[in-house]
């Protein structure tokens, strides 16, 4: 379905998608007061079923990074891609000293390339289902 919208207000829910980490669609809902009870409870147990089938990465905090997800990190002017597999992030190459592809969490996968110690959920961007960029830690868990 397509429908039109002027290129203010179409402007001004790209800069709320990327200010909320949230889709377009969630947005409108919570405009026009729809409750998101239900479809907080059937993503949250899609999510937990795909947990659960081991696939994706649940990090030491508990939050889930989805089978599939691209994710990728810019170090010296030079991206560098990844994607989370089961259980792990790859890397696409080995990055800086280090020969590791393979990590249980985005910090580490950050400080091979960097070379020193980096928090990964606020440097590594994963691409969103809208094909947006945004950062790890909008993955997170809410606490």
């Amino acid at each position: 379905m397509q429908i039109e919208i002027s290129s203010e207000v179409a402007a001004a829910l790209q800069l709320a998608v990327r200010a909320s980490g949230k889709t377009i669609d969630t947005i409108l809902k919570e405009l026009m007061g729809f409750s998101m009870k239900a479809e907080a409870v059937a993503s949250s147990n899609s999510a937990r079923a795909t947990e659960e089938k081991g696939e994706g990465l649940v990090c030491q905090d508990g939050t889930y990074l989805p089978y599939g997800l691209k994710i990728r990190g810019k170090h010296k002017g030079e991206y560098f891609p990844g994607i989370v597999l089961k259980g792990e992030i790859k890397l696409d190459k080995p990055a800086g000293n280090s020969k590791a592809t393979s990590f249980k969490n985005p910090s580490p996968a950050a400080k091979a390339i960097k070379g020193y110690d980096e928090n990964g959920w606020r440097w590594f961007e994963g691409q969103a289902e809208d094909g947006e960029w945004r950062l790890l830690e909008s993955w997170r868990k809410r606490r």
